[in-house]
């Protein structure tokens, strides 16, 4: 199961609230905006959530792959 970080749309700031309340989606809360009639905010989710949360009437656009920016910033400290 992968991790990934997203954007996610919801009609309404309840809606948008409903991520942590309902669903404990893992948000940025510094990322949560309101762009014209919606609202969005970064969060880090599974392959699943994301299946859930689209199912549930949320958009959500995947930004990058968590689990391997992970994986390259091991390296980099690493020195590998």
């Amino acid at each position: 199961m992968g991790r990934f970080v997203v954007k996610i749309h919801a009609a309404s700031l309840e809606k948008l609230q409903d991520l942590q309340r309902i669903f404990d989606v893992d948000v940025v809360r510094a990322t949560a905006r309101q762009i014209e009639s919606h609202f969005a905010v970064e969060a880090i989710v599974s392959d699943m959530d994301i299946e859930k949360l689209r199912s549930e009437g949320f958009r959500v656009e995947v930004l990058s792959d968590a689990d391997e920016l992970g994986n390259q910033r091991r390296k980099e400290v690493s020195g590998y």
